[in-house]
């Protein structure tokens, strides 16, 4: 028995108007790459981008992949409905919450916004913390969520963070990393221990084997 795989990449972006939108700078690189790793099939709700880097690797149309199913998100509220649905009707799966999820977002405006104006203020509203909802909508699932700190994180403040964000999320794993140190020092937090990466590459790899561990069930185990 194989459980199902749901993987979510690049960014959120959470509109202005018809034209503009809040993003951030995720390119979904990550997440399309784990999801071309592993023979079985899956499913990849992505960004543009992120759907964009999956055809380029491939070279594959993602429409007729044959193990990799795709979706794509806009904003956070999309994102979030996207993921209920799937994780609702997938029970006992395994989440890789790689996803760039924008925290706040304005009031859309319908139109485009008039441009030359001196000063345009936005007042921002939180959003929907998405990553705390996974393990209610599907307790029996597996959760990967990702941390990137702020730039300047020093190896034990990075721990901490990654833990807090694990025991609030009750995330299985994170993976953690630092803003402007993407490719290198990266750490994977479970509930019993930390592994730390010299190379991002590195910690992607085991992470790839650790889901593809814990993927198969056996009904007679």
């Amino acid at each position: 028995m194989i459980r199902p795989l749901l993987i979510t990449a690049g960014a959120t972006r959470n509109f202005i108007d018809d034209m503009r939108c809040i993003t951030a700078n995720a390119s979904g690189k990550t997440g399309a790459k784990i999801a071309q790793s592993f023979p079985q099939k899956c499913t990849l709700l992505g960004s543009p981008s992120a759907l964009l880097h999956l055809a380029v690797n491939t070279k594959t149309d993602i429409a007729h992949h044959p193990t990799i199913q795709t979706q794509e998100f806009t904003s956070t509220e999309d994102l979030h409905q996207k993921m209920k649905s799937w994780i609702q009707q997938n029970t006992n799966g395994i989440i890789i919450h790689s996803a760039a999820v924008g925290d706040y977002a304005p009031q859309e405006k319908s139109g485009k916004i008039p441009s030359g104006q001196n000063k345009l203020t936005l007042t921002l509203h939180p959003t929907i913390k998405i990553l705390d909802e996974i393990k209610k909508w599907d307790p029996s699932c597996l959760l990967v969520s990702f941390k990137a700190a702020p730039p300047q994180t020093q190896p034990q403040e990075l721990t901490l963070i990654a833990e807090k964000q694990q025991k609030r999320s009750h995330s299985d794993l994170v993976f953690a990393n630092v803003l402007t140190q993407t490719g290198h020092h990266v750490q994977l937090v479970s509930k019993i221990d930390t592994l730390h990466f010299a190379k991002r590459s590195d910690g992607i790899e085991n992470l790839m084997t650790w889901i593809a561990h814990r993927r198969v069930i056996n009904p007679d185990a």
